[in-house]
């Protein structure tokens, strides 16, 4: 390896690490301040439902109705908080919940928002007496988990574009820039290569041909004169050479005959009538030549004959295809 290889492996590695580096630092911020963001959410919560548990006491020990409304009228005060709940046992004494423009509406058990929820028995001097439920709203209390977010995604691509820059500036005073230019142009012509060669390739419906194919026509009439030209080829390579010429012709022909261009079909057929003896394909041969009487009469049921010489050429490319 020579010394001009060494530095550009040694700026590459150093590209590489400031990028994950950056990264792993982003990713590890953004970890902590959820973690942290939750865990104050749950204190939180905790703090206010414990709150609201020891007020009864404070009044008396009586839970009732008009109690238990006063305690979650008083509490709905704080916006922060979505719901308040206070229970006797099974029966629900009093609840409150938010609504979507942020009015007070009966508590009916469905939440709209995402909260955090503590639970509170509330106490006398008899053993406890109910339970309250408070419901912290979340997404207006992470405001500040957002804003990091965006903090470290902002930092993350600053310093991908900054290292970049470095790296291409760098490749640019040692006169490499075109030559890394064509190899990433390389690599991306082989990644579309590998996921053409393994990806699943859609298959076109016989009526729905690309928009290439008039190219993919001409291009086909070209190698099928090359391939009636040729007077003395390998058995294989005609084979093969055949299927590639003719592999989307079903589909041409079909769109074709849809439009009613007979000029272009009766060329194509008669292109087809030439080139299946050299395959052998002698049904094809005999297919496209009524295909061409019919069209050459300007019958209007010419389709029909178009049709058996469609299916005698797919049934020539499997064959042909079998024997890959």
């Amino acid at each position: 390896m020579s010394q001009g290889d060494v530095r550009r492996f040694i700026a590459l590695a150093l590209w590489l690490c400031s990028i994950l580096l950056v990264f792993a630092c982003s990713s590890w911020r953004m970890h902590d301040v959820h973690a942290r963001s939750e865990q104050i959410l749950a204190q939180r919560v905790s703090v206010v439902a414990e709150e609201l548990s020891s007020l009864p006491s404070i009044v008396g020990g009586n839970l009732d109705v008009t109690v238990a409304r006063a305690l979650v009228f008083a509490a709905m005060r704080d916006p922060e908080l979505y719901a308040v709940k206070v229970a006797q046992g099974d029966s629900l004494l009093e609840g409150q919940r938010r609504g979507i423009h942020g009015a007070l509406e009966p508590w009916d058990g469905v939440l709209n928002e995402r909260t955090v929820q503590a639970i509170r028995p509330i106490e006398s001097d008899s053993g406890p007496v109910g339970t309250v439920e408070v419901y912290l709203r979340v997404d207006q209390t992470l405001d500040f988990v957002h804003a990091a977010n965006v903090q470290e995604m902002t930092r993350f691509l600053l310093s991908l574009f900054f290292s970049t820059g470095c790296y291409l500036l760098y490749l640019c005073s040692i006169g490499e820039l075109a030559t890394f230019s064509q190899s990433m142009r390389h690599l991306g012509q082989s990644l579309v290569g590998w996921i053409n060669k393994f990806g699943a390739k859609p298959s076109q419906e016989p009526g729905n041909v690309s928009p290439q194919s008039d190219q993919g026509l001409a291009i086909d009439l070209e190698a099928a004169r090359i391939l009636q030209k040729a007077e003395v080829l390998n058995p294989n390579v005609t084979a093969v050479l055949f299927f590639h010429v003719f592999a989307h012709t079903p589909q041409i022909l079909t769109r074709l005959v849809a439009e009613e261009n007979t000029e272009a079909l009766q060329h194509l057929v008669g292109l087809l009538e030439q080139a299946a003896p050299c395959v052998g394909a002698f049904a094809l041969q005999k297919a496209a030549h009524a295909a061409c009487q019919a069209i050459e009469r300007g019958e209007n049921l010419f389709c029909c004959e178009v049709e058996a010489c469609i299916l005698a050429l797919e049934n020539v490319l499997k064959a042909l295809q079998s024997q890959r």
